[in-house]
């Protein structure tokens, strides 16, 4: 954000600004800020939300608020061909989340399909089938 907005700016900006710019310029948004799907009281959407709809944003979200900043990078870099997928494949609106094994959309829940990096199969166990 910096970048767009200086230093000091991109501090002090709001998220439905900087989030509807990045939508209008074609810019996809990684963050780790979860607020972002959070309803106001009454049910209504966010206004992070209403933003991102508006213009059209796609957006990754790390689903871990506990990660150092070497991880978050990791997570984003593990998952980056599957981004590029997605984005490449697909119009926003739409909130990705990321999981360490996993990303699936999180809003607005247009499909339960999940993405695996490259490389990462599948865990054995409750998701397997038995056999009769």
């Amino acid at each position: 954000m910096s970048e767009v907005y200086g230093e000091e700016d991109a501090q002090r900006k709001e998220d439905p600004p900087w989030l509807r710019d990045c939508g209008e310029g074609g810019l996809v948004v990684l963050t780790k800020d979860k607020a972002i799907l959070t309803p106001q009281p009454g049910g209504q959407p966010s206004p992070q939300i209403i933003a991102i709809q508006e213009a059209q944003t796609q957006v990754f979200l790390l689903m871990s608020q506990s990660l150092s900043a070497t991880e978050q990078a990791e997570r984003f870099l593990r998952h980056e061909r599957v981004i590029a997928n997605v984005v490449s494949s697909r119009v926003g609106p739409f909130v990705y989340g990321i999981f360490a094994d996993a990303m699936r959309e999180v809003w607005p829940h247009r499909s339960d399909t999940r993405h695996r990096p490259e490389g990462r199969a599948r865990s054995a166990g409750r998701h397997q089938r038995r056999r009769p």
